[in-house]
């Protein structure tokens, strides 16, 4: 489970297009998914973002906000 408050999440720096890896120290590119619309078609989110170290997926930002490296 990941829980952040709202006022929280609004403290929090926004995100860029990579971020430096808390487990590597290498840089990755942040990842945004997809909103599928009722109708099938799709529209960039930016609720989750995610970046990928190796081959597993981490969680970069909420709403645009960077969550790298924060302890929940």
């Amino acid at each position: 489970m990941y829980a952040i408050g709202n006022g929280e999440l609004e403290a929090l720096p926004e995100i860029g297009e990579t971020v430096q890896c808390p487990r590597c120290g290498e840089i990755h590119e942040v990842v945004y998914f997809d909103t599928v619309l009722p109708d099938g078609s799709t529209e960039p989110s930016s609720t989750l973002a995610f970046y990928k170290c190796g081959e597993k997926s981490y969680l970069a930002a909420v709403n645009g906000k960077s969550v790298v490296g924060r302890n929940p």
